[in-house]
């Protein structure tokens, strides 16, 4: 049996970073950074949670972990149910939309906030307009992050709100 450990660089120089999405390191600083971040709460229905994950659990779509990690992951809970974790694998398929945006955004679902934080740092993205239908999840975001001028969340079902023009558009939803 053979162990391939891939690493996949871009350089992206319009943002002056350099994203790794496919690199185990990469993937597991953006957890410590975020778990930094974000805090563990309640908000109505909704918790915040941060369990410790070892590595037979944190595999990513280009390399499966050998090594020991100790290291929180955040998950979203609605009524002790998980309805998303912020994981390697959350992380990298984030990237393409991350990359991609641009201009006038916007997005359904919330979540914990990675998404929108991360395409909010975009200096060729104006706006983001977020539809979230909870308004606990929006008040769990905002005991997390400042508010940015670029982030416009609205507590609405974003099938019934108005039509909109965007350059942008990424739905995140959950049930």
């Amino acid at each position: 049996m053979y162990s391939v450990q891939y690493n996949f660089y871009i350089n992206i120089s319009r943002r002056g970073i350099t994203m790794k999405p496919y690199n185990k390191n990469f993937v597991f600083q953006e957890m410590k950074r975020y778990n930094k971040l974000i805090s563990s709460g309640t908000c109505g229905n909704y918790k915040i949670i941060k369990n410790i994950i070892k590595k037979q659990n944190l595999c990513g779509y280009m390399y499966e972990n050998k090594e020991d990690y100790n290291i929180d992951v955040i998950g979203l809970y609605k009524n002790n149910i998980n309805l998303m974790q912020l994981t390697p694998k959350e992380i990298e398929s984030a990237y393409g939309v991350i990359h991609f945006a641009y201009g006038r955004v916007g997005i359904v679902g919330l979540g914990i906030g990675y998404v929108v934080q991360e395409i909010a740092k975009r200096c060729d993205v104006q706006e983001i307009i977020v539809y979230e239908i909870s308004e606990d999840v929006i008040k769990l975001y905002n005991s997390n992050f400042e508010a940015n001028e670029k982030i416009k969340i609205l507590n609405e079902d974003a099938f019934k709100a108005k039509s909109d023009k965007f350059d942008f558009f990424y739905v995140d939803i959950y049930k």
